[in-house]
């Protein structure tokens, strides 16, 4: 038991000095000090992940509850709507324009959090309806059909080419998800097999025995 020596002072069988009889009794009620002072910091450590778990979540909910959360969702998918015309004209994934997503998604999220820290709720529901559209189409891209590699065909041209970039990525398909494979250096002698038959701006190719995808900008021809 903890013999108490003064007010708030508390002696335990370890010889320390404690705060409280409680502290005494658990930390110092070891005789051989070692394990009590172990006891003592696992428990500060559980107490610590616990703390740090209640100021994450109290994070999380103040994002949400303030808006910003919600409103950086709206702007992400609202940009993937802007940027469905820019796939279907330039015949390449928006995305890969990092300077316009991030733009988009900025503007996006400023009109959204305007409207909802002003209440203002035709505004708010206007947006929320211009990112069904990016929604739909960001779901089918990566998820659907179109992303599907098996379904991924190119129009058939065998050729020989290099590369012209400093670097060029290969991709094993075309799928936002998808990690390169390969970085090819300037220089690089390649097998060219074809286009792709819906977004000419990408070139199959064959690189070590394997095939991948490579943006046909970084690319030419050998004869060209």
């Amino acid at each position: 038991m903890a013999e108490q020596i003064g007010e708030n002072q508390w002696k335990g069988q370890d010889g320390k000095i404690y705060g409280s009889e409680g502290e005494a009794n658990v930390t110092g009620g070891h005789s051989d000090g070692g394990s009590g002072a172990g006891w003592g910091s696992m428990s500060g450590f559980g107490g610590d992940v616990a703390g740090l778990a209640l100021v994450a979540l109290k994070l999380y909910l103040w994002l949400i509850k303030s808006g910003i959360l919600p409103c950086i969702i709206i702007g992400a998918v609202f940009s993937a709507t802007i940027g469905i015309p820019y796939n279907l004209i330039t015949k390449t994934p928006y995305t890969s324009n990092i300077a316009a997503w991030l733009l988009t998604t900025v503007i996006g999220f400023i009109i959204s959090f305007f409207a909802w820290r002003k209440k203002k709720k035709i505004l708010l529901f206007t947006m929320i309806a211009l990112c069904i559209p990016g929604f739909i189409y960001g779901f089918v891209t990566k998820y659907g059909f179109a992303n599907d590699p098996s379904t991924m065909s190119a129009q058939v041209i065998s050729a020989n080419a290099f590369v012209i970039s400093d670097s060029a990525e290969v991709f094993p398909n075309l799928s936002p998800s998808s990690k390169a494979m390969n970085v090819l250096a300037k220089g690089t002698e390649i097998s060219v097999i074809g286009v792709h038959d819906r977004y000419p701006a990408w070139t199959q190719i064959k690189i070590e025995g394997k095939n991948g995808w490579i943006m046909t900008e970084k690319i030419q021809i050998k004869g060209d």
